[in-house]
């Protein structure tokens, strides 16, 4: 698998405070390459997604058109989804913090001994595999952490904190996203409700 962009946006309803990233995940960091591949994988192949379509006059399929063919930049199409996913979340009765990971990435290409067209012949030749743009809605955890600082006394001591941010282990299924393949423009998706 190829992750050609991945970009990290934040929902934090508790502050009512909206991060949205202005750079990519640095992907020469094997913490977030891993982390990032990982959730792609786990989300193309996810056997509870349905299969989906967009209307014939969607906006947002214009967009993705428009951003297949490098019309539309990486960031500010994954700004516009952010803007609006936080938008609609922030209606709901109890809104939950979350993070918002939006990719553009490349499957394993089709080793499948099979007849091709010409077209599906030279993306074998040159190893490419199928393009997604990809957003995946990473719910926020509580967990515990051991916290190390100085008492009163200047000795060291250690505590136990609440951290309200972690997100989900890469082992962990992602509860909502949507994959759409760049060619067709076919949507896999999953949601809760």
């Amino acid at each position: 698998m190829k992750i050609n962009h991945a970009i990290l946006h934040v929902f934090d309803f508790v502050s009512c405070v909206n991060v949205y990233a202005q750079e990519e995940l640095d992907l020469a960091s094997k913490n977030a390459k891993r982390y990032v591949t990982s959730h792609a994988k786990k989300a193309l192949g996810n056997m509870d997604s349905k299969r989906g379509e967009f209307a014939e006059d969607s906006m947002f399929a214009e967009e993705l058109r428009a951003y297949f063919r490098g019309q539309r930049g990486f960031v500010d199409l994954s700004v516009q989804v952010a803007e609006f996913i936080a938008g609609e979340l922030g209606r709901m009765e109890k809104s939950e913090s979350a993070d918002l990971l939006v990719l553009d990435f490349e499957d394993d290409p089709d080793t499948t001994v099979r007849a091709m067209d010409d077209e599906e012949a030279a993306e074998a030749y040159e190893a490419r595999g199928k393009r997604y743009f990809a957003f995946m809605l990473l719910e926020s955890k509580q967990a515990y952490m051991h916290e190390v600082g100085y008492g009163e006394s200047g000795a060291q001591r250690v505590d136990v904190a609440r951290h309200h941010a972690i997100l989900p282990n890469p082992s962990q299924k992602v509860a909502s996203f949507a994959v759409v393949e760049s060619k067709t423009l076919s949507v896999s998706f999953c949601d809760k409700e």
